[in-house]
């Protein structure tokens, strides 16, 4: 849950440091937006693969990532073909570590014994932070002109009505209602 938040801070403040301390590389600010995005999945697949070594399934772990790599080269060499330079390689790379992550925790769900619907349905709630994460930030790339130039003050405004927001999806919200109930549970 806390991991989009901290993407999405991320991806609304990076423009005032691309602005201020990196203006000279602000034409890469959208790849770096499609990175930070991508890596909410990549930061997903630690726990699956830990557990997939750990019941000795280290080479179905091998072949995915080796599928997850191929998948990559394949992609962005399309992508750049297509003329979407290093936004192409970028969003290559945030697909492959999807569908890594989505095949690592399918085998793992797999292997502890849920049914196709119950894994369907544990994927999918592993990635509604990503979703909440994605429509909160839509404003900011359908406006990116006024994002991505604007002043400090409106980024800060957004800033703050994402993070309250979010937050407010965390408590009221189900399934975040559910996970910020079990997370307070355990910290007491």
């Amino acid at each position: 849950m806390v991991l989009a938040l901290a993407i999405g801070v991320i991806v609304i403040l990076s423009p005032i440091v691309y602005c201020s301390i990196l203006p000279k590389y602000i034409k890469g600010l959208l790849a770096a937006h499609i990175l930070f995005i991508g890596a909410f999945f990549i930061c997903q697949i630690r726990i699956g693969i830990n557990y997939l070594v750990a019941i000795n399934k280290q080479n179905v772990v091998f072949i995915l990532v080796l599928f997850g790599l191929v998948l990559n080269v394949m992609l962005s060499i399309v992508f750049v073909k297509l003329n979407m330079n290093i936004e192409g390689v970028a969003l290559s790379t945030s697909v492959s570590g999807c569908l890594l992550s989505i095949s690592v925790w399918l085998m793992v769900f797999k292997n502890i014994g849920l049914s196709n619907v119950k894994q369907v349905k544990e994927i999918t709630l592993l990635f509604v932070p990503f979703f909440l994460m994605v429509i909160l930030l839509s404003p900011f790339w359908l406006r990116s002109d006024i994002f991505y130039k604007g002043q400090i003050l409106l980024k800060i405004v957004y800033l703050t009505v994402f993070i309250c927001i979010y937050l407010f999806s965390m408590v009221f919200l189900p399934p975040f209602k559910n996970w910020t109930k079990e997370i307070l549970l355990m910290i007491k």
